[in-house]
């Protein structure tokens, strides 16, 4: 699964965490045709956005390694299905 984010992967130098902004550059950055378009009008918006809000990591989400862990085991499944 090349380019997505490992599910180990420390929380980085943001203390309130920035998983969600990550994925969400990344999904931009794959979206060849629009890129220019997906990080001018999705991501730097909502960059900002989590900057700017006090809700920024006051809720934050525990069990995240335990559901990527999840998603890979089921993606591992999948695979050995097809």
């Amino acid at each position: 699964m090349a380019g997505c984010l490992a599910v180990n992967e420390p929380r980085g130098s943001d203390p309130r965490g920035s998983h969600g902004l990550e994925e969400l550059k990344l999904a931009a950055s794959l979206a060849s045709p629009v890129k220019g378009f997906a990080k001018l009008f999705v991501y730097w918006p909502s960059e900002l956005g989590a900057r700017l809000s006090p809700l920024t990591g006051r809720f934050p989400i525990r069990v995240r390694e335990l559901a990527m862990a999840e998603a890979l085991e089921i993606d591992r499944e999948r695979v050995r299905l097809v």
